[in-house]
């Protein structure tokens, strides 16, 4: 896994003014008429260093040696980082930071440096066991909120009651450690004076959360409530409780405020009991990002990565954030962690699974495909899906065949026998199941066609499915789940062939573009509401 290099920032004392932004670079920040602009740490980086070019054409292989140092990232992390700086200086018109045509970039905009008050000397290292990924990004909120395909990964950390007791246990210990510095512990499964009965029903509900059958979210929540309704001073089942809601919520539309209120309410009774669970603290960050009240989020997350540096579920959020800045191998060291901590997880092994499958590392995928599925045989469509993806990616379309007979009826599964029949060498039968998936109407079916395009090689023929699914778009009030769909096509390994190609950009930044937008609806909607 790669860190930022340690910095010791008292070295320069110096600040960039343009127009009505000033740039730190010793305090790592961007002001806007006093007010802070958050960019992730590598879209900082790229500015700061456009900005002490300014004037000068910047290639993008400069910018990419310069910041992406011995770090292998897709191709892709330049232009998103490019729109979301963009975002922050308000250039919706691209006219301060300008696109050379095949050369690079350009921020046209007089630049003076001005001596910056005196700081306090910094140093910035990488925590112990986890990087320390920031919050502060749009596209994170989307992410962070919205990545259940897999992602609600169940802590292995055991239950306990209330910080209280605990910091009541530790003080019989006068060799523990500091409580404001160290990670928090394992606690035995019996322990405490926990309700027997309260704690039955709080192991099943994160037996029913980790398996993720049809209908278990369901089963979850019933448990967990059972629990705390027998012991409401039981912080994990608050916890465990407030994850199954939200898996729940995106499975119900219809109730999702009702069930995301009880998830709130459940994530703050947690955290009234116990401060510093890094997985209330997480989540709650998430929900705070997703309402625009960054500072608010970023103080529980960087509270859950101090406390978390060990919990399953904090991993999976950190390697959430690295997948969607496609930095694969970060994200999978992440996953790889989580996997490791909480092996008997589903999920675990099913995001591991996606991200090396998007990464190309496909044998390792496999094996982890394969490990999801002995501990859920019953799977959902979608896992099945990138499943059998990864067989055809691999070469090998009869394992494919097998589980794409097994689909229902509807666009995956006429994408995947398309693509099964072109591979051995049946044309006429992959046309057929093609054109079907052609006449129908819905974003998700152009962009599979898309896909299948680029698979096939055809890569006109794919960036006109990707304008149709655009066209489609177009027009359309923004929703959630539609985002989510474009913002995962982008990393999809067959539309990744298209990368080279200078198409590849446009679609991106459209793409960016309704991720960001849905963020501001999101939490401009909630805010009013």
């Amino acid at each position: 896994m790669q860190f930022p290099p340690e910095r010791d920032h008292s070295a320069s004392g110096e600040v960039y003014l343009f127009g009505a932004f000033e740039l730190n670079p010793d305090r790592g920040t961007l002001l806007k008429n006093g007010v802070e602009i958050p960019l992730r740490h590598q879209c900082f980086e790229v500015l700061k260093y456009l900005v002490e070019h300014h004037g000068t054409l910047v290639t993008k292989q400069e910018l990419m040696d310069a910041i992406w140092t011995d770090v292998i990232v897709s191709e892709s992390s330049l232009p998103q980082c490019i729109l979301a700086i963009r975002r922050a200086l308000d250039d919706d018109s691209k006219t301060l930071l300008r696109l050379m045509p095949r050369s690079g970039y350009l921020l046209d905009i007089p630049v003076t440096i001005q001596t910056a008050p005196s700081q306090e000397t910094l140093v910035f290292s990488p925590a112990p066991a986890a990087a320390r990924s920031h919050l502060s990004w749009p596209v994170a909120a989307v992410l962070l909120l919205t990545f259940v395909i897999f992602v609600d990964v169940s802590s292995t950390e055991q239950p306990g009651a209330s910080r209280a007791q605990q910091t009541k246990t530790d003080s019989a210990n006068p060799y523990a450690p500091d409580e404001n510095t160290r990670p928090r512990e394992q606690e035995p499964l019996v322990a405490l004076g926990l309700n027997p009965e309260a704690l039955r029903q709080y192991q099943l509900g994160k037996y029913f959360q980790s398996r993720r059958a049809s209908g278990d979210s369901e089963l979850a929540i019933r448990q967990f409530r059972s629990a705390v309704e027998i012991d409401p001073g039981f912080a994990a089942a608050w916890v465990g409780l407030a994850g199954s809601l939200w898996v729940y919520s995106h499975q119900n539309s219809s109730d999702s405020q009702i069930l995301r209120q009880e998830m709130l309410y459940a994530l703050e009774k947690t955290l009234e009991l116990d401060p510093d669970n890094p997985e209330a603290n997480a989540r709650i960050a998430a929900y705070y990002h997703n309402r625009g009240q960054l500072e608010l989020s970023g103080q529980h997350f960087d509270r859950a990565l101090k406390f978390g540096q060990d919990n399953p579920m904090v991993l999976s959020f950190s390697a959430g954030i690295a997948f969607d800045d496609h930095n694969y191998p970060e994200a999978i060291a992440y996953q790889q962690q989580a996997v490791a901590l909480d092996p008997l997880s589903y999920v675990n092994h099913a995001n591991l699974a996606a991200f090396l499958k998007s990464a190309g590392r496909l044998d390792e995928s496999i094996q982890a495909f394969q490990a999801a599925l002995e501990l859920n045989p019953n799977a959902d469509e979608e896992f099945l899906t990138d499943f059998l993806q990864t067989y055809i990616l691999i070469g090998q379309p009869d394992q494919a065949e097998a589980i794409a007979l097994q689909l229902i009826d509807g666009s995956a599964r006429q994408q995947s026998l398309a693509m099964v029949y072109l591979a051995t060498g049946s044309p006429a039968r992959s046309r057929q199941m093609i054109e079907q998936l052609k006449a129908e109407p819905d974003i998700e079916s152009a962009l599979r066609v898309a896909e299948y395009y680029a698979f096939s090689g055809d890569f006109d023929g794919s960036f006109q499915w990707l304008d149709q699914a655009r066209h489609r778009q177009s027009g359309m009030d923004s929703n959630l789940p539609t985002c989510i769909y474009f913002e995962e096509i982008l990393h999809s390994p067959f539309l990744q062939r298209l990368t080279g190609d200078p198409r590849w950009n446009d679609w991106q930044e459209y793409v960016q573009d309704q991720a960001l937008n849905q963020a501001s609806d999101t939490a401009v909607a909630q805010l009013n509401g």
